[in-house]
């Protein structure tokens, strides 16, 4: 789409979803043959980002990214917090944020958060449509009670409404994060920064 497209996962784990977008990109593009040759060096140098808490975790998303001669692009720290990874914009997101209270308790020190909250997810779909860029586009997992929480979250999702277009909730079956969170109901959301939500397309899986 332009020749510096970034794509980022503020919360990477180690590193599929990056992955996986480098391997639909060389799909695309016949395994990087279409591609120019400058532009096939920007892809595995510069396109992917990410920001991971835990160091081990990290060490797994290096590792996975080097066996894909991806170079390191996974800033270790707190992506909801201030750092290097909030000076730069993305054009794509993909994230799974941590479900839960974990580290969670207090609202993140953040300037450019609307809402003032200390659910963590709240605060992931905040920090999303801050570092897209206008006409940015994201998909993050996120758990039943980010749609239908008040208060914040009733706060959260009008701000997501008026400044991105949620064009798509997918709403995975119970089971999808087995064994690791059987029980879990999960959705995922996707939408564009720029323009005001119209119309919103519900895809239920959750009922086959």
């Amino acid at each position: 789409e332009n020749p510096n497209y970034l794509i980022h996962d503020p919360a990477c784990g180690t590193s599929g979803f990056l992955i996986g977008a480098y391997e639909w990109i060389m799909k695309q593009t016949n395994e990087g043959a279409e591609l120019r040759r400058d532009d096939r060096e920007r892809l595995k140098t510069q396109t992917f980002s990410g920001v991971e808490i835990v160091l081990e975790t990290r060490r797994l998303a290096l590792m996975n990214l080097y066996l894909h001669e991806i170079e390191d692009g996974i800033f270790y720290g707190d992506a909801l917090a201030d750092g290097p990874h909030m000076a730069k914009r993305y054009d794509c997101i993909m994230t799974n944020p941590p479900f839960g209270t974990k580290g969670a308790g207090e609202a993140p020190s953040r300037d450019d958060f609307t809402v003032k909250t200390s659910n963590k997810q709240l605060n992931f779909l905040q920090h999303l449509i801050t570092v897209l860029k206008p006409g940015g586009k994201a998909a993050i997992v996120l758990p039943d009670n980010v749609l239908f929480e008040e208060h914040a979250g009733r706060d959260v999702r009008r701000l997501l409404l008026t400044d991105c277009d949620l064009h798509t909730i997918l709403r995975l079956p119970i089971g999808t994060f087995s064994p690791y969170s059987p029980g879990v109901k999960a959705n995922i959301l996707f939408f564009r920064k720029g323009l005001q939500t119209e119309e919103v397309w519900v895809y239920d899986l959750r009922k086959n």
